[in-house]
């Protein structure tokens, strides 16, 4: 019996890091609990979207998956107050929401439907709104997601990270190609901000973060340099 299960267990540990949805299982969070929304529903969520546009599914990434929980656990007490992993070679997508009906489905078709509010034309978000998480989603370059749902401390709601690999929201740089002389999120400037957008003053160096505030929910995105290196290099020190 003995041999059956150290078989079973360098089977486990040979699995890629890329893996597709028909092969997901869940990962526990770091009480041991199964997680509160399944990869295979955040996957799904996120390549329907992509399907749209005849873009190339994501893979699930469990480092990138881990990445995200730790970031999640460490904001457990603030989940409210959306910060960004500081330094973070990856993409990233933050969405808080103080009701229970939010999953992981809701919370990246509430992501996707900020298509309508980006202009492919012009590479802009249209009126002053937000649409840098939907752009981040369908990022024609981006292979790779991993995606954690936390439930904040003291009854504050839930919190949703979730990592994309490379990153997207290159500045002046579209999701479907192409240069642009303006940009989904800009680089840091001091003076760009308004009612409903802010640049956290906590942003990792030379990356913005722009935030769209409501009352029962809040969602946080973040834009790159074009000379980021693509970071796949770096997922196994995750």
């Amino acid at each position: 019996m003995w041999i059956f299960a150290i078989l079973a267990t360098i089977l486990l540990l040979s699995l890629p890091d890329h893996v597709d949805s028909t092969r997901l299982s869940d990962s526990r969070d770091s009480t041991g609990r199964r997680p509160l929304s399944r990869p295979t529903e955040f996957l799904a969520a996120h390549n329907k979207i992509r399907a749209m546009h005849n873009l190339t599914s994501l893979s699930w990434n469990r480092m990138l998956a881990r990445y995200a929980r730790r970031w999640a656990n460490t904001r457990l007490d603030d989940c409210k107050n959306l910060e960004h992993s500081p330094n973070s070679p990856f993409g990233e997508n933050l969405f808080w929401g103080l009701r229970d009906h939010w999953n992981a489905s809701k919370v990246v078709k509430y992501w996707g439907d900020e298509v309508r509010n980006y202009d492919p034309l012009t590479n802009e978000c249209l009126n002053n709104s937000v649409c840098g998480h939907y752009t981040q989603i369908v990022w024609n370059t981006t292979q790779a997601v991993g995606c954690a749902h936390a439930l904040c401390n003291n009854n504050e709601g839930h919190l949703f990270v979730c990592s994309y690999d490379p990153p997207g929201n290159i500045y002046y740089q579209g999701p479907f190609g192409g240069r642009f002389g303006k940009s989904i999120v800009y680089p840091p400037s001091p003076n760009r901000s308004s009612s409903q957008l802010s640049e956290s003053p906590n942003a990792p160096t030379g990356i913005t973060v722009i935030t769209a505030n409501n009352r029962d929910f809040i969602s946080s995105t973040t834009g790159h340099p074009a000379n980021l290196t693509p970071s796949k290099f770096k997922l196994n020190n995750v």
